[in-house]
């Protein structure tokens, strides 16, 4: 492997996290909408039920890309947690 293929490979690689960081804000904008709309319902922000089905959800995908199970439903958990904040 040369300097300026390792070097390409880390470009791509950040515009990767990039894109992630994208959509995480995207991710936030819309769990705020979705506290409003809870709020003006009356509906609690957290729904255990619906987090397990999620969680469960991105567990098969995590496997259909051979991603470790365990480190996605980390990562989501970590997410989840970060959207329920900014939905209060």
């Amino acid at each position: 492997m040369t300097q300026k293929t390792l070097k390409d490979m880390r470009k791509k690689i950040d515009r990767v996290d990039a894109a992630i960081i994208k959509l995480l804000a995207e991710r936030r904008k819309l769990s705020r909408a979705v506290g409003r709309m809870k709020a003006k319902a009356g509906i609690v922000v957290k729904d255990p039920a619906r987090e397990r089905a999620i969680l469960k959800h991105y567990r098969t995908q995590s496997k259909r890309h051979r991603l470790d199970p365990t480190f996605v439903h980390q990562l989501f958990r970590s997410i989840i947690r970060y959207s329920r904040s900014v939905q209060k």
